[in-house]
C-alpha cells in the first residue's frame, strides 16, 4: 500500500514564499497539476486576511504576519499544507504535509524546494515528570491524588509541594517545580492559603502549563488568567483525563 500523507514539523524559519510557484511547475513536470490555492493569515495585531492566488503569497514575507496556512489543491485530490500556528501552550510550531505526492515527490524535496529545514528537537524535548500545583484541602487533595495515580500509570514522574521539607513553602514549592518539565494546575474553590503562594510562583515558572479549573474557581488577576484551561465541575477530575492527554500528545510526549 503506497503511502499517501506525510508531515513534517519543521524550523521556525521564514519559508522561501517565492518558490511556490517554482515548487507548482516542477510538480506538473511530473503529472501533478495545481488546481487552487488558499491562503489565510493573521497579523501581530489580530487582522485576519484571505487570499487566493500564488502572487498573494508574497505578503506572507510582512515581520508583521503572526501564523498562516497556506493550502494549495491539485488534481486527483493532491494536496500540499503549510501552516505556522501555536498549540494551547502558546508555542509555535509550523508543519508542512503533503497528500498523495510522495510517489512523486519526496516531502524531503518540498522542504528543500521551499527553504525549510526539519525540527530535530520536537520529539525529545520533553520528559515524563510533572509537578503538580493544587490546594491543599480535602478537594484539592482528591484531585490531586486522582491526577497523580492517572499520570503515574502513564509512566510519569510526579511531584507535589505537599510532603515536608525544612524550608519555606515558596522554596520548596519553586525547587520542586524547577526540576519537573510540566506543570499541572488544579485550581478548585476555597481558601486554603498555601495555593496563593504556589499560584504566584506559577507566574514567574518557564514551565509549560496545563491548567485544570474547576468550575466557579476564580484566577487572580494578571496571573494565570489569560492561559487556556479545561474546566470540569464539583470533583470529576476524571473527565479531564482525554484532554490532559490531547495536550502531551502536542508536546510529542510517548506513551
Amino acid at each position: 500500500m503506497s503511502l499517501t500523507s506525510i508531515s513534517m514539523y519543521c524550523e521556525l524559519t521564514k519559508p522561501h514564499f517565492e518558490n511556490f510557484q517554482h515548487l507548482i511547475t516542477l510538480l506538473k513536470e511530473k503529472s501533478i497539476f495545481f488546481e487552487t490555492i488558499s491562503i489565510s493569515a493573521r497579523s501581530d495585531e489580530g487582522k485576519n486576511f484571505e487570499y487566493d492566488s500564488v502572487e498573494d503569497l508574497k505578503i506572507l514575507s510582512n515581520d508583521n504576519i503572526y501564523d498562516y496556512n497556506i493550502h494549495i489543491s491539485f488534481q486527483d485530490d493532491a494536496k500540499i499544507n503549510l501552516m505556522k500556528s501555536a498549540n494551547i501552550h502558546k508555542q509555535q510550531f509550523q508543519q508542512l504535509t503533503s497528500e498523495k505526492i510522495e510517489h512523486k515527490m519526496k516531502i524531503e524535496e518540498i522542504m528543500s524546494v521551499l527553504g525549510l529545514n526539519k525540527e530535530i528537537d520536537k520529539e525529545i524535548k520533553y520528559k515524563k515528570n510533572v509537578f503538580i500545583a493544587y490546594r491543599f484541602d480535602d478537594t484539592g487533595q482528591y484531585c490531586a491524588d486522582q491526577i497523580a495515580t492517572f499520570l503515574r500509570l502513564m509512566g510519569f514522574n510526579v511531584l507535589t509541594g505537599r510532603s515536608y521539607s525544612p524550608q519555606s513553602i515558596s522554596n520548596k514549592v519553586k525547587e520542586r517545580m524547577d526540576k519537573q518539565d510540566i506543570i499541572i494546575v488544579i485550581h478548585t474553590n476555597g481558601e486554603e492559603i498555601t495555593w496563593l503562594t504556589q499560584e504566584t510562583l506559577l507566574g514567574s515558572v518557564k514551565k509549560t502549563l496545563i491548567i485544570l479549573k474547576q468550575q466557579g474557581a476564580n484566577f487572580k488577576p494578571g496571573i494565570l488568567n489569560d492561559f487556556e484551561y479545561i474546566e470540569f465541575i464539583d470533583r470529576n477530575i476524571q473527565t479531564t483525563f482525554i484532554p490532559i492527554l490531547e495536550g502531551l500528545n502536542e508536546l510529542n510526549i510517548k506513551f
